[in-house]
């Protein structure tokens, strides 16, 4: 693989580095801290890897909630996930290995960066980011087990990551339209119902945006 592709992947994941590893030392120290063996964080960090669910896991394990309503409760809250993959249909429509891994990584900060990037970039920056996530939650595991710590309010570095993201892709996108739609769309459903407000947020936007397609595909050109 080429040596300037890996350098280039490593330097748009950067940001997604600084933000994933305390995150996933985060929960790791949550998953410990509940009674959990320090492997378990390696294992869903690798087989799992979704930030919110994972922590959201916890407190099913201790809760010892039924697997339906676990996975019903994990599908709403990635369901926005669909979105993504729409959108990179034809990138990644040609079936192999690679892709199917891109397909499994896309996560809401991975799917920021790739807007960005070359095609050819997208499976080394979807394999960094998730090795990025697997060392936090490996190493806030086993240092859960033999420190005091409290994670209580670090998940908002998710929140905080994203952030960053978002303002770079604005900065550098060519049509500022999807982003004004987008905060109109997320203003609307906080209104509407605060319970429901990422869901309805993202289908408002999807309409809208099927909607002026024809004009973002204009001003993108």
């Amino acid at each position: 693989m080429h040596q300037g592709r890996i350098k280039s992947a490593f330097k748009s994941t950067l940001p997604v580095l600084f933000g994933y590893v305390p995150l996933g030392m985060g929960f790791g120290i949550l998953l410990t801290g509940a009674g959990y063996p320090w492997y378990l964080a390696t294992i869903m960090a690798i087989i799992m890897y979704a930030g919110a669910a994972q922590y959201m896991a916890v407190k099913f394990f201790t809760q010892s909630l039924p697997f339906y309503e676990i996975a019903l409760v994990t599908l709403f809250v990635n369901l926005r996930h669909m979105v993504y993959g729409l959108s990179l249909l034809d990138d990644l429509k040609e079936k192999n290995i690679f892709n199917s891994y891109i397909i499994f990584g896309l996560t809401d900060e991975t799917y920021a960066i790739l807007q960005n990037e070359k095609k050819e970039n997208y499976f080394l920056i979807s394999l960094f980011n998730q090795i990025y996530w697997i060392t936090g939650c490996t190493l806030g595991a086993i240092l859960g087990q033999f420190l005091p710590f409290s994670s209580e309010g670090i998940e908002f570095a998710l929140t905080s990551l994203f952030v960053v993201l978002a303002v770079d892709m604005y900065k550098s996108a060519k049509s500022k339209l999807p982003f004004r739609i987008a905060l109109f769309c997320g203003i609307l459903a906080y209104f509407i119902s605060k319970e429901n407000m990422l869901i309805l947020s993202i289908a408002i936007s999807a309409v809208i945006l099927l909607l002026t397609k024809g004009r973002l595909e204009n001003e993108s050109a």
